[in-house]
């Protein structure tokens, strides 16, 4: 069964503002930056790491660093992040009702048809047609405060939804 993870970078796994929030608004205690602009969690890649290996998932970058997102996913810890492919988008011809990442996304799934899919993009919370196309065709897609990125409750749910639906990787192996 084939699981897919879109993600986007800026305001998901780099959360802009993550230092500058007073401590009992931080999603992950462990923010620090990465590069000249980017603000991490560790805590937050081991927590994606370990729900990418435990369930097999395949990641698609679907973000505007397009080339540059696999080096960069690499270089704050994401294991296997060089391998998994992005999607360029259609950025270029974005209008209202017509988001390039969306046009994307679903000519990706009509094409691999996954079980189930998952995609974190910041954007979605100003993309209703985005939205309702996820809803209707079961992909659970979430929109992280581009303050927090991806939190603690959004990585659990997706990980009881995976261990609801979906098999581990190690109750696959004989």
């Amino acid at each position: 069964m084939s699981v897919h993870l879109y993600l986007d970078i800026d305001g998901v796994l780099n959360a802009h503002d993550a230092l500058l929030l007073p401590a009992a608004q931080k999603s992950w205690p462990d923010y620090r930056t990465h590069g000249r602009y980017e603000v991490i969690s560790p805590s937050m890649v081991a927590g994606l790491n370990q729900v990418i290996a435990a369930h097999d998932l395949k990641v698609f970058w679907l973000t505007t660093w397009e080339a540059e997102a696999p080096a960069w996913g690499e270089s704050i810890g994401l294991t296997g992040a060089t391998d998994w492919p992005w999607l360029p988008t259609h950025y270029r011809d974005d209008a209202p009702g017509n988001w390039g990442k969306h046009r994307t996304i679903q000519e990706h799934v009509q094409e691999t048809q996954p079980a189930y899919a998952f995609w974190y993009d910041d954007d979605l919370a100003r993309e209703p047609a985005a939205q309702q196309w996820a809803h209707r065709s079961r992909i659970h897609a979430h929109a992280p405060n581009p303050a927090h990125g991806i939190t603690p409750s959004m990585l659990h749910a997706m990980q009881t939804t995976l261990h609801q639906n979906t098999p581990t990787k190690a109750s696959n192996t004989p």
